[in-house]
Parts: structure tokens; sequence; C-alpha cells
């Protein structure tokens, strides 16, 4: 079990040993008293980052993205596997973009003391993220961890990428259906996004 979170007392009570940390997460646990010192160290590094050619507005666009690389160096002090941190889904369609940013995080990263074989690079798994993991993986050693897979045609995709971690979006499937089907729920062995799943399991294996 990895457990998709930003809480640093909660990975520390489960003892988890990989943590996916999610940019969704992020801003309710910047809010926690708990975190104020990672919050304090993204915005010191964006104020010292932006200079004085920056305002206020900068300065906290700066913080934003820095604090999932805060939090990632926080989780990586807390376990012994891995932590996913994800790419901004802005950029899901713009592969340079992507391959820029995934190497951008291993940087900062890596200046903080975090190996890049500790890090996953989340990517959503559209044509150009898949083309983005690709080039990832082979040219700097960045493993990726694909998000928003929906079907078998991008299971396939992700593992000729050679990408690390597959991520099917079970939950998101179940509801699609939910809605197409007009039902609140289905037995398990109905359920669809338990069974694409599972037809995904058994395509990799």
């Amino acid at each position: 079990v990895v457990p998709e979170t930003a809480d640093l007392a909660a990975v520390r009570a489960g003892a988890a040993k990989h943590v996916n940390l999610s940019a969704s997460l992020l801003t309710s646990a910047a809010q926690d008293p708990a975190h104020a010192s990672i919050v304090d160290d993204a915005i010191k590094w964006a104020q010292k980052d932006v200079g004085k050619r920056g305002n206020r507005r900068l300065v906290s666009m700066h913080a934003a993205e820095r604090l999932a690389v805060e939090f990632a160096q926080a989780m990586a002090e807390l376990i012994t596997g891995r932590v996913s941190i994800e790419v901004d889904g802005r950029l899901a369609y713009k592969r340079r973009a992507t391959i820029d940013k995934a190497r951008l995080l291993v940087g900062h990263l890596e200046e903080l003391g975090v190996g890049k074989e500790r890090i996953l690079i989340k990517i959503p798994a559209t044509w150009e993220g898949i083309e983005a993991a690709t080039t990832l993986q082979a040219k700097s050693g960045i493993n990726c961890h694909m998000t928003l897979v929906f079907g078998l045609h991008q299971t396939a995709a992700c593992a000729d990428a050679g990408v690390a971690v597959i991520g099917p979006a079970v939950g998101r499937i179940t509801d699609y259906h939910k809605k197409q089907d007009g039902v609140e729920d289905y037995a398990p062995h109905q359920d669809p996004g338990v069974i694409k799943a599972l037809q995904m399991r058994d395509y990799l294996r």
C-alpha cells in the first residue's frame, strides 16, 4: 500500500515505505501548523530565487511550485523507498515542457540530498506525457509514475516506454460507468474500474 498524502504525521504513523505526494493535497497540508517550517523554507527559497526583481505575486508563484519539492524532501527523510512528485497537470499535452519540468524537479531534490533513484516523476499518460517519459527514462535515468491511465492502450504504451509505475485510475473509471449506467454501485466482480485494472495487470504480466 502506497499512501497518497502530503501529511507527514500520517506517513510516520503508518510506517509507509513509499509515498505518492499529491499536488491536490499540498494546499491543505501547507495550512497545518505542523508543516510551517516546510512552507517557510519554500517561501525563503522563492524570495532568493526571484530576488529584487520580483513582486509578492511572483514570489508566491515560485513558492507554490517549490512547496512540492520541500514536502518531497521531508517525506524522503521519513521513508526508505521512493516519493512520487507530480509535474504540473497543465503540461499534460506539452512534451518538451514536461521533460524540462521533470528534470528541474529532480535537480532541486538532488540539491537537497535526495538522489534521483528515490524519486518518481508523476506524469499524466497522454500521448505527449508518455513520449516525455520515454525520453526521461532513456536519456536521464529519471523514473516515471504514469497517472490518469484509463485504458489498455495507455497501459501498453506506458510499458513500452519503460516507466517504473503505471497507475490505473480505478475509481474514475468506475465513476464514469456509474454515470453512464445510472447506478449507485456495482458488485465487486462487476465493477468496471476493477475489471479494467485486472485486465491491465494481466497484460503487464
